[in-house]
């Protein structure tokens, strides 16, 4: 089992390094588009919880949704009270990296995109998948159990980090 898989395996987690290298040239390195924008719509995203014994459920705000005029689409986790804004997108994948109005600097406010828990999956999914490529390529004696590992590993990363990137605009 590992040997007949062992090699499709390897050839399937060298796309998330892969992957995780171009959206990093595409985020971090490369230059924004700036574009001046306008804000024409908002949601308010909101969960609700409620107690296993209780009847009554209770609601808070997760996020503020804001839509512009060009189509932009970004989260933020406080209101945006000015409607003309600048925004800097990536140049691959047009990721929404900043947000400034004319008074202030949303950008470390965003939560849309490979922002907070997003990124940090990402970033466990890589150092999963670097660590089972180095044990898929030196480990000769991998067992079928080790082998195993590695795929519900980096498969269960995976499945959690598109669940919640589901959730993200």
């Amino acid at each position: 089992m590992v040997e007949k898989y062992r090699r499709i395996t390897f050839k399937i987690l060298m796309l998330i390094p892969l992957l995780f290298s171009v959206f990093f040239i595409d985020t971090w390195i490369l230059p924004q588009k700036k574009t001046n924008d306008f804000i024409v719509s908002y949601s308010l995203n909101k969960i609700s919880h409620k107690g296993k014994y209780s009847s009554s459920s209770s609601e808070s705000m997760r996020c503020y949704e804001f839509y512009t005029e060009k189509e932009h689409e970004f989260s933020t986790e406080v209101f945006i009270a000015e409607n003309e804004v600048t925004i800097g997108t990536s140049y691959i994948f047009n990721i929404v990296t900043s947000v400034k109005s004319q008074t202030k600097d949303y950008s470390k406010k965003i939560v849309s995109g490979l922002n907070g828990l997003n990124l940090w999956l990402t970033i466990g999914l890589l150092v999963s998948a670097i660590c089972s490529l180095l044990f898929l390529k030196f480990d000769k004696n991998l067992t079928e159990n080790g082998f195993y590992n590695i795929l519900l590993l980096n498969s269960f990363i995976a499945f959690i980090l598109l669940y919640f990137m589901s959730f993200q605009n």
